[in-house]
Order: C-alpha cells, then structure tokens, then sequence
C-alpha cells in the first residue's frame, strides 16, 4: 500500500511539473507573439514620436493623427508627438473635416444624412423609361468580332 501511495504520489509530481512546463512555453509563445505584434505594429504605423518629427519637419498648421485608439491614455500619445512639435495636433476618425481660412485650421465632424435607410423590398412604383435613341450608324463599324 505504501508503494502504492509513494508511486501516486510520484506520478502526481510527474503531472504537475509538466503542466507548469507547458504553462511556462505557453507564456514564453504569448509573450513572442505580443513582441512581434508591437513591433510589426511600429513597423507599419507612424508611431507618435516619428510624427512628431515628421511634423517638426514640415511644420504644419495642424497636424493630424488619424488610425488612433482614442481610449484613455491618449495623452501619452500627445506628450510623444509634442517632444518634436510644438504646434496644434488633432485626432482624426472617418468623416473629419478640415475648414482652412487665412485665419485659422477647425477640425470638425462632418454632418451626415442620419434618415433611416430606404426599406428594401419590391417597388411599389413602375418605373418609366423614356425611349433610347437607336445608336449611331457609324457603331456597327466599330464592333469586335470575338
């Protein structure tokens, strides 16, 4: 009974060490992953200190951010670009629009038509169509024979 207990008991160490073993590879593989994820991230992204520079060098009227998680936490990407560039940034989404004047840059949000979408369905009207003109004479010469 003893040997018994003692080979459990063993075998019970066995499992354990290899699940803390594949636990360990497990974490190793995510934190690869999230490496390789941040860095190919900077590779094909403008991060906020490369625009900062970019913008210290053209020295826009306002610069402007766009394809940018908004979440909290955003003002570390301001601090960024404002190590390089001391003029107006703003963060831009889909329908940002620009008012240039003499006197100033306003980014604004475009005003969309929010109608409701038309219903789709079959028609309840017949649609009239006027008669096409036949096509010049001078088409028939020009057509491909395939």
């Amino acid at each position: 009974m003893e040997a018994l207990q003692r080979q459990l008991a063993s075998e019970r160490a066995e499992r354990h060490a290899r699940a803390r073993s594949v636990t360990s590879w497990i974490l190793v593989v995510l934190a690869v992953i999230a490496t390789t994820l941040a860095c190919c991230t900077r590779l094909a992204h403008t991060i906020p200190d490369q625009a900062g520079r970019i913008f210290d060098l053209t020295k826009p009227r306002m610069g402007a951010l766009w394809h940018l998680d908004v979440t909290p936490g955003v003002e570390s990407v301001f601090d960024e670009v404002g190590a390089h560039y001391g003029g107006p940034v703003t963060v831009t989404q889909d329908l940002t629009v620009f008012n240039v004047t003499r006197e100033a840059v306003v980014a604004r949000q475009a005003k969309v038509n929010d109608a409701r979408p038309p219903v789709h369905g079959p028609s309840q009207t017949s649609p009239v169509l006027e008669p096409q003109p036949m096509p010049p004479a001078w088409w028939s010469d020009a057509l491909l024979d395939f």
